[in-house]
């Protein structure tokens, strides 16, 4: 009896000093394992070996699961407190109430022009559910022939593709040439896409906002400074955007936008159609 509890006494000294911290752990197996080899010998000394063994075993792999546990936490506390010094460049109420929730995993952060385009065009070439681009401006030399193909591709293969776009600042706003061929190539687009009846459907929206997010299926929600309409990846000022992979967040932040895209259109043709109630 008093060697069973004896052995008991060791398992539970080993598995504390696990919790407390996996180097004391190890110092502990060590010095129960030396002295079970001076001190015992025959049936009993195999027994409180493989009772080391065991409660060694149970308690490296606990303090590893708390070690990647606290690091987990770490790196999501820096994501945030990142995340707190880029607020005012995201601007995104959604995205501020739930990153608190997300795995530092499902987050990364991309600083330069190249690396925007390349998830943009990724999208395109790539997406099979939706496509959602709001940009503060658009203009013709990001809406080229090429981009323009891209989108009728998408759109053929069954994508539907949202944009909204139309910063206004104080005053009257007066388009640019660049910005007038955009949104009439942007207008050219919705035609042939009803024209050639494809199975993907292109919503187009002009009102005022400055958000500038990328949506691809339901993969990736990019969120952050740059201007997917209007940046063509050659501009010189450092740009920031958060590329969040969080499922929850992006079909969140995807009903969102595509209501408020629909909604804002029917309100804008009512006050240009208004309609009997």
């Amino acid at each position: 009896m008093e060697a069973v509890i004896w052995n008991v006494f060791i398992i539970l000294s080993i598995l504390g000093a696990y919790k407390y911290n996996r180097n004391v752990g190890i110092g502990f197996t060590i010095f129960w394992s030396i002295w079970t080899l001076i001190m015992l010998w025959g049936g009993l000394q195999n027994l409180q070996l493989i009772g080391v063994a065991i409660s060694s075993f149970i308690g490296f792999n606990f303090s590893k699961k708390i070690s990647v546990q606290e690091e987990t936490i770490k790196k999501q506390k820096q994501k945030i407190n990142e995340f707190e010094r880029d607020k005012s460049r995201i601007d995104n109420e959604n995205l501020s109430k739930r990153i608190n929730s997300f795995n530092p995993k499902d987050i990364e952060v991309i600083d330069t022009n190249a690396e925007h385009r390349e998830f943009l065009i990724n999208a395109l070439d790539e997406a099979k559910i939706q496509i959602i681009i709001l940009s503060g401006w658009a203009n013709s030399y990001v809406l080229n022939l090429d981009f323009r193909k891209k989108l009728k591709e998408a759109l053929t293969r069954g994508v539907n593709i949202y944009i909204g776009y139309g910063y206004k600042s104080y005053g009257q706003t007066i388009l640019k040439k660049h910005e007038e061929e955009a949104k009439r190539d942007l207008e050219d687009l919705q035609q042939w896409c009803k024209s050639q009846d494809t199975k993907g459907e292109l919503f187009v929206n002009y009102y005022p906002n400055h958000s500038k997010i990328l949506i691809f299926d339901y993969f990736f929600a990019i969120n952050g400074s740059f201007n997917w309409l209007s940046n063509s990846g050659g501009a010189e000022n450092e740009e920031r955007s958060w590329v969040v992979y969080d499922k929850k967040f992006i079909e969140s932040e995807s009903e969102l936008i595509i209501s408020r895209i629909k909604t804002t259109r029917r309100d804008f043709f009512k006050k240009v159609y208004p309609f009997k109630h």
